[in-house]
């Protein structure tokens, strides 16, 4: 379990081979795990920037990459737009990336198992926003997730959703009004705990979360790489002035 793990899935994600992993300078490839993703993601990582794009996207990308010489970091706004003008809608992002690289470190405190419908989930639900709930990925996790207690009250909520056989990633969400007071770290704990022997555990949020971050830093998770997505409006270059 490792930055091995790590590599593996991202190498896969972006379908590059091993050997090319790694290298420094900025790749463009077309687009493997992103699917028919309307946009484009710059993943940097030590000296290496991948850039997936929808495949109308990549000669061009390439081109304007090698014409600007861009540096193998997250572009800047004003890069964004000579790449990409008007078709470039949305950035979302950066995004830290972390990997989990020993065991997690455990945090104190009472966790129980819980499911979507098990008692006080409901409430916990309702206590949380939409966005929250929606931003949070527990729809999508393994169940039965970690619920950190306050007495008797449900505080957070933590759960692995499966990437791969032996890779997750972790999904949490805390109440609003006890934030700060070591209970999605206290879930996260026991849902990392509860992963398959051998599995290796990711972990993604906004690299402005700095919240989050110091969170997933202190359980043991270490930085792994940045990204930033750029959503499109149109699907190749040709359509920009069509």
């Amino acid at each position: 379990m490792g930055i091995e793990q790590a590599n593996e899935f991202w190498r896969g994600f972006f379908d590059i081979s091993a050997g090319r992993w790694g290298t420094p300078g900025t790749f463009v490839v077309p687009h493997a795990a992103l699917g028919d993703y309307s946009g484009v993601w710059f993943f940097v990582r030590e000296g290496q920037c991948v850039i997936s794009a929808p495949p109308g996207w990549c000669m061009h990308s390439e081109q304007m990459a090698r014409r600007s010489q861009l540096a193998p970091e997250l572009p800047t706004a004003d890069r964004i737009a000579s790449i990409f003008g008007s078709s470039a809608t949305v950035t979302v992002g950066p995004a830290w990336h972390g990997f989990l690289s020993g065991s997690v470190r455990a945090v104190d405190g009472f966790c129980r198992g819980v499911a979507s419908d098990s008692p006080g989930v409901a409430e916990f639900r309702a206590a949380c926003t939409a966005t929250d709930w929606d931003h949070g990925g527990l729809d999508s996790a393994e169940q039965p997730w970690s619920a950190a207690m306050d007495s008797s009250r449900i505080s957070a909520i933590a759960a692995l959703r499966k990437k791969q056989p032996q890779v997750f990633d972790v999904c949490v969400i805390a109440r609003p009004d006890v934030r700060g007071g070591g209970f999605a770290q206290m879930a996260v704990s026991a849902a990392v705990a509860q992963r398959p022997a051998g599995a290796q555990v990711l972990y993604q949020t906004l690299s402005s979360n700095r919240a989050a971050v110091r969170l997933a830093q202190a359980l043991g998770f270490e930085r792994y790489a940045e990204h930033l997505a750029v959503r499109l409006r149109h699907v190749s270059p040709q359509q920009v002035n069509a």
